[in-house]
């Protein structure tokens, strides 16, 4: 963002400061500038942005589909965190949810709450999707078979994974529409 716009803004900062670099500032890291009360109220103002158009997918038809709705929840974090977006007959969003938190390399896969969430919201469907900080959108042998594992746990209440998708600061992989299609539906 240009200091300039910044300053119409009334806030000071001193150089440059990218939207990337504004958005990937943890509260803490933004203390630390000058009007970090309004640099974090303009991060949040962003973000919610992202979330508003996030709302605005009536179905999810495609992995892009499920990347506009996840990633505003998952996109410039510093540690991994994984999702759930719960979806009807339709492919209507019916929710999304927080699975769990995790360390800046991995998160563990609670199975259990997933299954139990989808039942309490009568899913027909669900898409996990979780995100890599440090950028490398190719899912690691963990990832895989976190996959495999969730599958078969939905397959005993009739419950389809439609994609699995991870998110990361530029992009995404979708399961569905990569090297890994046979591991969800």
């Amino acid at each position: 963002m240009d200091v300039e716009n910044l300053r119409i803004l009334g806030i000071s900062v001193s150089g440059n400061v990218s939207a990337r670099e504004l958005l990937t500032r943890s509260k803490e890291e933004l203390l630390l500038i000058e009007d970090s009360g309004k640099l974090n109220a303009l991060k949040e103002i962003c973000l919610e942005v992202c979330r508003c158009q996030a709302d605005d997918v009536a179905a999810v038809r495609s992995s892009a589909d499920a990347y506009a709705v996840i990633s505003p929840e998952l996109r410039f974090l510093d540690h991994e965190e994984c999702w759930i977006i719960l979806l009807d007959s339709a492919n209507h969003v019916i929710a999304k949810e927080s699975i769990t938190k995790g360390g800046l390399t991995s998160c563990i896969l609670d199975v259990r709450r997933i299954v139990k969430s989808c039942l309490i919201a009568n899913a027909v469907s669900v898409i996990m999707a979780h995100n890599h900080p440090g950028g490398g959108r190719m899912p690691s042998s963990s990832d895989i078979r976190q996959t495999e594992r969730l599958k078969k746990a939905l397959e005993l209440f009739d419950i389809n994974l439609l994609d699995h998708i991870i998110v990361t600061d530029d992009g995404f992989y979708s399961f569905a529409e990569g090297e890994h299609k046979a591991l969800v539906h």
